[in-house]
């Protein structure tokens, strides 16, 4: 048992792949002696290591089966490992199964759903024996991870309780707050957010990514200079912080610094040439430019990544109409309402969505349905998603100036 911590222990040095597997021939090797009815306890704490070996080792090579051989393992520990018995070791077990079905939820043909509803419980039976014990910091790690799962599940009342609970457990746990301000962000609650996100930054300013997030909330508010000080102290952390470059580049685009926001995505881009929303908003950057023919290369490229995105198709749309593809444009503008409709349809109070619906109706000719969307959500939506309504219609307006409904839907979402 010992010779396989040395290995795991090792493995974070050198040789991660080796000294992982060592570690576990060490732990079976173990197992062969520690049996459940000459050690039982020994044996338990034996396969959580192997458990916690295995999913090391998923992250280099066989996700799948090392997650699944971790989970086995883990469970065979909790056979022995009960509340009664060994209340902490019982909860930290408990928190690492958890940690295993949600890794499992992430795999193609896995019944995510039954997986994160097993971590959820896994989270809370750690969560409650901590608390229990007394144990309030490390209680508060295990409501914090089931407050990322139910984040992951879009439950996100469920999340802001769990991080909630985990602040108040631990109220200098800057994970937690930047977590809670991420979900109060997502939730439309941006001052909150802020809130949190300042607070976590007062505890752990090393927080590159809690940077980042404030930046973007600044920049959905409209407050850009702001937004580019956190983004710039994100990337002064990591200079190579891709997520922050693109935010900073749309940050520079909203601003009218165009070549900035091209340096930016550019960058972006070149660091992860697989990041579709930095190509699709390199894309509006040159169709803003007039530079057409760049644009639309950036949107093809962003569409082959992600072909459901429906926001990529409908400025792909906007583009074509420019260069004088009127039928490829309307081609695409229908597009893009067959990808929002159905989300529309599950949840017509989803804002973002529903304005993306109706100005794809409104380029798509569809003017009775736009005007009917338009002005059910304009009673609803929130300042900030009328806002960004507005913004939108103003950049449809500059495509199509004498568009009528436009104007009007615009006066609409601005009353407001």
């Amino acid at each position: 048992n010992n010779l396989g911590l040395a290995y795991r222990q090792l493995s974070e040095i050198e040789d991660r792949g080796g000294n992982l597997r060592r570690a576990i021939e060490a732990y079976e090797e173990a197992l062969r002696f520690l049996t459940p009815d000459a050690a039982p306890m020994g044996y338990a704490m034996t396969q959580n290591n192997l458990g916690l070996a295995y999913r090391q080792l998923s992250e280099i090579e066989d996700r799948g089966g090392n997650l699944r051989r971790a989970i086995e393992a883990y469970e065979e520990a909790l056979r022995f490992l009960t509340p009664d018995a060994a209340p902490m070791d019982y909860a930290m077990t408990q928190n690492n199964l958890g940690l295993a079905y949600r890794k499992v939820a992430g795999l193609p043909g896995e019944d995510r759903g039954d997986m994160m509803e097993k971590a959820i419980a896994c989270f809370g039976r750690a969560a409650e024996m901590f608390r229990k014990m007394g144990l309030h910091r490390k209680a508060s790690r295990s409501f914090g991870s089931r407050g990322e799962t139910y984040v992951l599940m879009g439950r996100y009342e469920e999340a802001l309780a769990d991080f909630s609970r985990a602040i108040e457990l631990d109220p200098e746990y800057a994970w937690a707050l930047g977590s809670r301000g991420q979900v109060h962000k997502a939730m439309g609650d941006k001052e909150a957010a802020i809130a949190d996100f300042t607070r976590a930054l007062e505890i752990e300013p090393g927080l590159r990514w809690v940077w980042g997030e404030r930046g973007e909330t600044y920049r959905l508010m409209g407050r850009y200079e702001e937004a580019l000080v956190d983004f710039d102290r994100a990337l002064e952390l990591d200079p190579e912080y891709a997520w922050a470059l693109g935010s900073r580049g749309e940050t520079y685009r909203l601003m009218g610094r165009y070549e900035e926001a091209l340096a930016d995505f550019d960058r972006a881009i070149e660091l992860d040439p697989e990041y579709a929303w930095a190509l699709g908003h390199r894309g509006e950057t040159y169709r803003l430019m007039g530079r057409y023919e760049e644009a639309l290369a950036d949107f093809d490229r962003a569409i082959e990544l992600d072909p459901e995105s429906d926001w990529r198709h409908y400025m792909r749309g906007l583009a074509l109409y420019q260069v004088g593809e009127k039928v490829e444009a309307v081609s695409e503008w229908e597009r893009a309402v067959e990808l929002a409709r159905p989300k529309y349809e599950d949840e017509p109070d989803n804002w973002l969505n529903t304005f993306n619906l109706a100005l794809y109706l409104l380029a798509a000719g569809e003017h009775d349905e736009a005007e009917r969307i338009y002005r059910d959500a304009a009673g609803e939506a929130s300042e900030a998603m009328l806002d960004m309504a507005a913004k939108d219609l103003r950049e449809y307006l500059a495509v199509f100036p004498d568009s009528e409904l436009g104007r009007r839907m615009l006066e609409l979402v601005s009353r407001r």
